[in-house]
């Protein structure tokens, strides 16, 4: 990997998010460049890498900056070598191998981009996942994801309330908590349209 990487992950390893916010802004080009974008998303497929190199992603969208279509579905293909019908099916699902802290961080970084239709099947599938997990933060996070995918992608509707539904019903209070707040949203953006 870059250097760039190495001194990130060395912050986070050393100080935590703390430090490797700090060691970002040093770093990152104020206006945010592309190619610092594409090299996080590259980071996010070493498990060396993978955790601060999503948490960096998400901090760079929930700044505004926007994540080009292009990283996007670099960031959605990382890693998926065949379509899921053509993998072995004793295989592991797309990012599964992934730090659960590195997929919470892609399942939270969901609403902040705009996925290309390309890119919509392997979120989905992530997502879907993600709502099985046995981390109650990455199921309240990956149903929102799936949510907001369902948004830009109506075909995913009904997997997203199914998983609304789950959500709704879920031991974890977190995951109940996300899911309601989910549900009140929709019925503003409901009346919204009418």
């Amino acid at each position: 990997m870059t250097a760039l990487l190495r001194a990130l992950a060395d912050a986070y390893r050393e100080g935590g998010v703390d430090a490797l916010a700090t060691e970002a802004d040093r770093r990152m080009p104020p206006e945010g460049g592309h190619g610092w974008v594409d090299e996080l998303i590259a980071g996010c497929g070493d498990p060396e890498f993978s955790v601060p190199a999503s948490w960096l992603l998400l901090r760079h969208a929930r700044s505004g900056r926007a994540i080009p279509a292009a990283s996007v579905e670099r960031l959605a293909r990382r890693g998926l070598d065949a379509d899921p019908h053509e993998r072995d099916p004793h295989e592991r699902a797309p990012y599964e191998n992934d730090p659960v802290d590195a997929r919470l961080h892609l399942a939270q970084l969901i609403q902040h981009l705009e996925i290309p239709a390309t890119c919509a099947k392997p979120l989905a599938e992530f997502l879907t996942n993600g709502c099985q997990s046995e981390h109650a933060f990455l199921r309240a996070w990956a149903m929102d994801g799936l949510y907001r995918l369902s948004l830009q992608h109506p075909r995913y509707e009904e997997p997203a309330r199914r998983a609304l539904e789950a959500g709704a019903d879920d031991p974890k209070a977190s995951v109940r908590a996300r899911a309601r707040r989910i549900v009140s949203e929709e019925a503003k953006r409901q009346r919204k349209s009418r």
